[in-house]
């Protein structure tokens, strides 16, 4: 995450909040139908309290947080040796915010990210979705630090 500073009256100065989030180990797919990405890791969290683990699939903007965001998310699967299609995106609210589509060969270790820039709310939900439109089941690569989801608060 990427933090900010910017000079105000008075000479002061402030800068950003965010949350960074990541899977690292497996998480199973179902087959065409919608997954939301499980968090297992915190990297980074200014916006404390919107990410809980008994809720790993979303964060809630805070109370006294709303305001305009730059949200980003990226998955990245094992390798699985089939051609398949995959959708991920960010929903706000259970409204799809930006998407991304990607058509494996079967070859290597497919992966792709999203980014969307959005006003949001106190207690708006956020989640990280993918669609697998294949026939096997895939897992995310273990040890992987490109399954994630970042919010970056740019201002109220």
């Amino acid at each position: 995450m990427v933090v900010l500073s910017r000079p105000v009256a008075g000479g002061s100065s402030s800068h950003t909040k965010g949350l960074t989030l990541r899977r690292i180990s497996s998480q199973s797919l179902a087959d065409s139908t919608i997954n939301f990405i499980e968090f297992d890791t915190v990297v980074r969290d200014d916006l404390n309290g919107a990410w809980s683990v008994s809720t790993p699939e979303q964060v809630v903007i805070p109370v006294n947080e709303a305001g305009w965001y730059v949200l980003s998310g990226g998955i990245y699967r094992a390798e699985n040796n089939i051609d398949e299609q995959m959708i991920i995106f960010i929903e706000v609210n259970d409204d799809p915010q930006v998407q991304a589509r990607m058509k494996t060969n079967g070859v290597g270790n497919p992966g792709d990210s999203v980014c969307a820039s959005v006003y949001l709310n106190d207690g708006d939900v956020i989640k990280l979705g993918l669609f697998n439109g294949g026939s096997n089941r895939s897992t995310y690569a273990n040890d992987s630090p490109y399954t994630f989801l970042s919010l970056c608060k740019c201002s109220a």
